[in-house]
């Protein structure tokens, strides 16, 4: 119950982010396809104001759901929704298992430990890589999924 909790919290707040917030992912341009015409043009009648203008999603010509996901890069849900699950496995382990607290644990409880760590951090460097995230929106999570996971323990 707890995983669920810190998983649908974490998940709310980073929904709420990436609305409000976003930002663009890697692959904006290919999506948003803008007018280069209207570009050139706001372009041309902003140089002698030396203000460079300002564009919204009016100016993309593809379609309007990819516009919108590209909008969106910032926090990632799939690293906020490994790190708040995986953190809360790894303290739920380190409660059963008593690794902290004791001063030489076996080593079969501290790989324990650490794997779910692992898993999440594995997950966030396999989004940067394969090209959907940047590394921004991959760290964001990983202090909102921890302190997540904590608030549920606590």
């Amino acid at each position: 119950m707890g995983v669920l909790k810190s998983v649908l919290t974490a998940s709310l707040f980073q929904v709420i982010i990436k609305t409000l917030i976003g930002g663009l992912r890697p692959h904006f341009y290919s999506a948003c396809q803008p007018n280069l015409e209207l570009a050139a043009q706001a372009l041309s009648q902003s140089a002698s104001s030396n203000i460079l203008p300002m564009f919204d999603k009016s100016i993309c010509t593809g379609d309007g759901r990819k516009v919108n996901d590209a909008l969106q890069t910032m926090p990632s849900g799939h690293a906020t929704a490994a790190w708040s699950g995986l953190f809360f496995l790894s303290l739920y382990f380190n409660a059963q298992l008593k690794v902290m607290a004791a001063h030489n644990p076996a080593y079969w409880k501290m790989l324990a430990l650490f794997a779910p760590l692992l898993g999440a951090s594995l997950l966030s460097g396999y989004l940067v890589t394969d090209g959907p995230a940047t590394s921004t929106s991959t760290r964001f999570p990983v202090l909102l999924g921890r302190r997540m996971a904590v608030r549920i323990v606590a």
